[in-house]
């Protein structure tokens, strides 16, 4: 592979990883906006954490399990209003 080919490789490699995260981003926000807890939770790892630092309770709120997260920011959105991700 020569350094064109090389530099368009990693071109698209980097287009493909933005375009996954606005459609990541934009389910988010779409679930957010619904407060759809199903919806919300099918957007994390099982395992995952969620480590609020002053995004939704202005607080160190740290979360464990999807589920806990989804719950959780779908109760924060009332109040907090999230938009606008990118």
């Amino acid at each position: 592979m020569d350094d064109f080919d090389q530099s368009l490789h990693e071109f698209q490699v980097g287009i493909q990883a933005r375009r996954a995260a606005e459609r990541w981003l934009s389910g988010f926000e779409r679930a957010l906006e619904a407060r759809d807890v199903e919806q919300l939770g099918a957007m994390f790892h099982q395992d995952s954490h969620w480590r609020d630092i002053l995004a939704f309770t202005w607080h160190m709120t740290p979360v464990e399990g999807r589920d806990k997260i989804a719950q959780r920011l779908a109760a924060e959105q009332e109040h907090t209003a999230a938009h606008g991700f990118h």
